[in-house]
């Protein structure tokens, strides 16, 4: 039998492979090419892309990636059809610094630079794809700029290497393109730095660990956009820690910029308005901030500033805590965040606490009232004034204050303890409506003071100083600490002043007047005096006590003590004025209607260490004298036994003539 050919026994499978072979062909002839990478050299005219000399011997294709390389760097100019398409600029590592200019360009792909210093594209970019701005080069000072027109339907992302976020992508032309901005790349911080408003056309977000730092050129420009942020911000050591003082902030508000647009928190995070080279240390967010996050308001070490915050909306869940960063106090180095308009920061069931951190920071409340929940600081320089009511405690939240804090009112709600360790002046007055406010360090001064009956307020520590006219009202509690002022009427009266309490009549000399007072043992009197020879009052401290006195639990074993203080005539500790250690003196200390108790001098012990005038060999004593208590300075006897002498022979001289 004749042998068949193999076409002929398959003829189907040959015409099969035919076809198969033929539209792979045509497949692979109709895919794209991959895009060429071509590089800058300079080496013709050194501006003009469609020189080929500058690019080694062949210009550019459409669709090809550019790179840019040498140390010399320069100005360029695009020559090409306006949007012709380009897959990708790139800066190569020995590039010296560009600035690419001209005709506009289609960008399909992502623009990087490996270089230092700056690199600058001013010509305009219409994205035809989502776009990655990276710089790759892990130094501080590598940088790029886009100063031209970017358009397209397409987001923009901002990324850099260097790990503490000093790589800077700048934004600065009129952009229109309509997807989502993005700052930083998860791992590669960068700081997303906008001198126009209209560089942003739409929303953003800021990665963790990255900056937005919106710093016009024209002060007081307004940004719309919604922006959503993360985390501390560049130039952070401590970035896993978002309560750390490091990290300029991940919204950074500078020159006077004013975002109007919505602020999310995507975690916690940090906003400052930290100035730049000296200026434009100041900012404002009028636009509502939202999100289930703590919140922190703070500059990082060397650069503080001022920030202004103003929507009554404000919404988000955290605590607040505002901070500064530098080690010293003075004027230049103090963060100052406002408080624009009344309850800008959130409280009640649901919200967190406020706390002003460390010792170069102010909250400025601009006059505005404000109500907070637990009310918390850590330092003695740090600052609440401004005046308005401050109303604390609400959602029953307890706070412990460290700090100064000037108001008109101060309001104490909520079932919760609020604790106040610093310097306070209440100008009008305090009310407290639940809970407990104690005072325990530091002092409390201004108008009256109104406790509900189911409230209290509490003398733990500090010095209460009380000169309002009207009656302190309502449940008082003396632990520890100081009680000053002139008015001790009211619920101040009938104290038992005992181990570790008190006494200190007016504001350093003055007087005080109170209906009933006990002296216990290991109390004491606060006797400040500023001129020997003064008026009592005035010049030394004096207590009224229009009805009883009672010294009866004391005894010479458990003496009451009164601390005798020498001031100058500017009320500075000092030595007194007036004062001769040679003659004596009797100056009165307190009167009373009566006194329960038999009175003698070993009940009552004189300290004398802060009396800076020397009196050695002389000594001091509290006596009684009628309805009074007076304390008198006897010289040493032997001075005395010279002065009786001095004075008899004196006699017997004028007796003589």
């Amino acid at each position: 039998m004749k042998r068949q050919s193999p076409s002929h026994r398959h003829p189907r499978f040959f015409r099969s492979a035919t076809i198969v072979g033929v539209v792979a062909w045509i497949f692979h002839a109709a895919l794209p090419l991959s895009a060429a990478e071509t590089t800058w050299n300079g080496g013709g005219d050194g501006i003009s892309w469609s020189d080929a000399a500058n690019w080694g011997g062949t210009a550019p294709a459409a669709e090809d990636s550019l790179q840019f390389g040498g140390p010399t760097g320069g100005t360029t100019t695009n020559d090409y059809t306006p949007g012709t398409r380009f897959d990708g600029i790139s800066f190569l590592a020995d590039a010296g610094p560009f600035v690419l200019t001209g005709n506009s360009i289609g960008l399909m792909g992502n623009i990087t630079s490996a270089a230092l210093g700056t690199q600058t594209i001013n010509l305009d970019i219409q994205l035809l794809g989502d776009a990655l701005v990276r710089i790759s080069a892990n130094d501080t000072t590598s940088r790029i700029a886009l100063g031209g027109s970017i358009s397209g339907d397409y987001g923009l992302t901002l990324s850099g290497t260097e790990p503490y976020g000093y790589n800077r992508v700048t934004l600065s032309g009129s952009n229109s393109y309509s997807g989502t901005t993005t700052v930083g790349v998860a791992g590669n911080p960068v700081t997303g730095w906008i001198t126009d408003p209209g560089a942003l056309p739409g929303a953003v977000t800021v990665v963790d660990g990255s900056t937005l730092r919106l710093r016009p050129a024209v002060i007081g420009s307004t940004f719309s956009n919604d922006i959503s942020i993360s985390g501390n911000g560049s130039d952070s050591l401590e970035r896993a820690s978002w309560a750390s003082r490091q990290g300029a902030g991940a919204l950074v508000v500078n020159n006077g910029a004013n975002v109007t647009g919505t602020v999310t928190l995507l975690g916690n995070s940090r906003i400052s308005a930290n100035r730049v080279d000296g200026t434009g240390d100041n900012g404002t967010i009028s636009g509502k901030i939202t999100g289930n996050y703590a919140l922190q308001f703070g500059f990082d070490q060397e650069r503080p500033g001022t920030l202004t915050i103003s929507n009554p909306g404000n919404d988000w869940t955290g605590d607040t805590v505002v901070t500064g960063g530098g080690s010293s106090n003075s004027s230049g180095r103090i963060f100052t965040l406002r408080l624009g308009a009344a309850n800008v920061i959130p409280h009640g069931t649901g919200y967190g606490n406020f706390t002003i951190r460390t010792n170069n920071t102010r909250v400025d409340s601009m006059g505005n009232d404000q109500n907070v929940n637990g009310f918390f600081g850590n330092n003695a320089s740090a600052w609440y004034t401004g005046g308005g009511t401050l109303t604390v405690g609400n959602g029953d939240a307890d706070g412990d204050y460290l700090g100064v804090l000037t108001v008109t009112r101060l309001v104490k709600t909520g079932t919760g303890t609020q604790i106040l360790r610093g310097n306070s002046t209440i100008s009008g007055g305090v009310t407290v409506n639940a809970g407990v406010l104690t005072l325990s360090g530091g002092y409390l001064a201004g108008g009256a003071i109104v406790v509900d009956s189911e409230a209290s307020f509490v003398l733990a520590g500090g010095q209460l100083r009380y000169t309002s006219t009207t009656d302190f009202s309502g449940p008082f509690t003396f632990t520890s600490g100081t009680l000053a002022g002139s008015n001790w009427k009211g619920s101040l009266s009938g104290q038992t002043i005992g181990s570790g309490q008190i006494v200190s009549p007016g504001t350093s000399p003055g007087a005080a007047t109170t209906e009933s007072q006990t002296w216990a043992p290991g109390g004491a009197y606060r006797f400040e005096i500023n001129d020997a020879q003064g008026v009592q009052g005035t010049n030394w401290d004096h207590l009224t006590v229009t009805g009883e006195l009672d010294i009866a639990d004391l005894s010479a074993a458990n003496p009451f003590v009164v601390r005798l203080v020498s001031l100058t005539p500017t009320n500075a500790a000092g030595e007194v004025i007036n004062f001769d250690s040679t003659q004596p003196y009797s100056w009165t200390l307190a009167s009373f209607g009566t006194l329960n108790g038999t009175f003698s001098p070993d009940l009552v012990q004189v300290d004398t260490a802060g009396f800076a005038n020397d009196f050695t060999g002389g000594g001091f004593s509290v006596a009684r004298d009628g309805d009074n208590l007076v304390l008198n300075y006897i010289p040493e006897p032997g001075m005395i036994g010279l002065l009786a002498a001095g004075a008899l022979l004196l006699r017997a001289r004028r007796r003589r003539v």
